[in-house]
């Protein structure tokens, strides 16, 4: 069969798309009708020969499944706590978006209730909390599904894994994460690149130019954002192919330039 791994990616990408249009339900019955048109494929010496046709129901099947188990076993279950109220632990996982006249936070959540818990969640604050990344902020929310008030944001939210938010209720305590994971060190890394684009270029060129290194758009405009849309370049912004370039490029002019062989910082 020839190119294979176009005919994986394309049946899985195509898979996706139309279960996740369509909704969860649809995705038990493509998995189901898949999984006929694969045995029906082995008994069939026409089809079996066919490799593509194989390989293309064990794709559709498998991404049906990937959706239908996350979207039962990940998205409900966290998607059930709208309206609740409940006492969270939660660590700081990105630095805070000032939107609306308050503060929120990405934060992934440990407990809930006192009860081990996983799940990510948007956090938002009147004011900014004195905290770190990784660092654990604890008291009552009150929870709320996000991408309520239009497709896109949900469709933007469901992207990063986010599905809901919470607003404090009656205080909070924050605790110091002693033991930084590596990801800390990332982050501190990305806020010294940002620091440093913007003591140099202020405005919307600094914001722009850290987008485009980054793939962070929250210093950037509404209205260039919008510029971009219109001129359809909006991707350049996203984190993307662009920026693995770039980095990529930067890291193997960095080894070239402590003498370390090409082929190897192309590995690397």
């Amino acid at each position: 069969m020839k190119r294979a791994m176009a005919v994986i990616g394309f049946s899985f990408l195509i898979t996706l798309i139309a279960v996740g249009v369509l909704g969860e339900k649809s995705a038990w019955i493509v998995a189901l009708l898949s999984a006929i048109l694969f045995v029906v494929s082995l008994f069939s010496e026409k089809l079996r020969k066919n490799r593509a046709v194989l390989v293309v129901a064990l794709c559709v099947f498998s991404a049906s499944i990937i959706f239908g188990s996350t979207f039962n076993y990940v998205y409900k279950p966290v998607v059930s706590l709208d309206g609740t109220q409940a006492y969270l632990d939660c660590k700081i996982i990105d630095n805070p978006k000032y939107e609306y006249g308050k503060y929120y936070y990405n934060a992934k959540i440990t407990a809930l209730n006192n009860e081990a818990f996983d799940a990510k969640i948007r956090l938002s604050f009147k004011e900014p909390i004195d905290a770190d990344y990784y660092d654990t902020i604890s008291g009552e929310f009150k929870i709320y599904a996000l991408g309520k008030t239009s497709e896109k944001s949900l469709t933007s939210y469901k992207a990063k894994g986010i599905f809901i938010g919470g607003y404090n209720i009656n205080g909070y305590e924050t605790t110091e994460n002693n033991h930084k994971p590596f990801m800390y060190y990332i982050l501190k890394f990305r806020d010294y690149i940002s620091d440093n684009i913007r003591s140099v270029l202020t405005g919307d060129e600094g914001a722009l130019l850290f987008g485009m290194l980054i793939g962070n758009k929250q210093f950037i405009s509404n209205n260039i954002i919008e510029d971009f849309r219109t001129d359809g370049i909006s991707h350049l912004l996203a984190v993307s192919g662009l920026h693995l370039s770039i980095w990529s490029g930067f890291i193997i002019e960095l080894f070239n330039h402590i003498k370390i062989k090409r082929r190897l910082s192309a590995i690397v």
